[in-house]
């Protein structure tokens, strides 16, 4: 499973990490975060809370402010920075759409977490969330 995630980080796949509370979301995509810092990417790493670890050079993390910058709005600012990831901290409300179409229009490679029980729960999820 850690080659086939290697895997995944090395071609530039979108990785949705999905689990309940404390079952080890974070972890994991710290270590994915860990094999981005390998690359040479430009990382645009979006949060609300300070969780995520992106030990590569060409980092810019952005941090949601309550009243001044919500994730959709850091999701597309991060647009204009050339970033050649987008990883994000929860997808959770409005962002989600505007995160799935920065990854699927030129900055692939994007990892994020999102609440849900299983695999086909976190894209049931994903899709509650677009269409909120």
């Amino acid at each position: 499973a850690a080659a086939q995630l290697r895997e995944g980080v090395t071609s530039r796949a979108n990785i949705l990490v999905a689990g309940g509370t404390s079952t080890g979301k974070t972890t994991l995509t710290n270590a994915l975060l860990a094999e981005v810092a390998k690359t040479s990417d430009r990382v645009v790493l979006i949060e609300d809370t300070r969780e995520l670890q992106c030990l590569t050079p060409n980092l810019v993390a952005l941090r949601t402010k309550d009243g001044v910058a919500t994730l959709s709005d850091l999701v597309r600012a991060s647009l204009r920075l050339r970033p050649d990831r987008i990883p994000i901290g929860e997808v959770r409300g409005p962002e989600a759409l505007d995160l799935l179409k920065a990854w699927g229009t030129g900055h692939p490679g994007g990892i994020g977490t999102i609440h849900a029980g299983s695999a086909i729960g976190a894209l049931r999820r994903l899709e509650q969330l677009i269409q909120e």
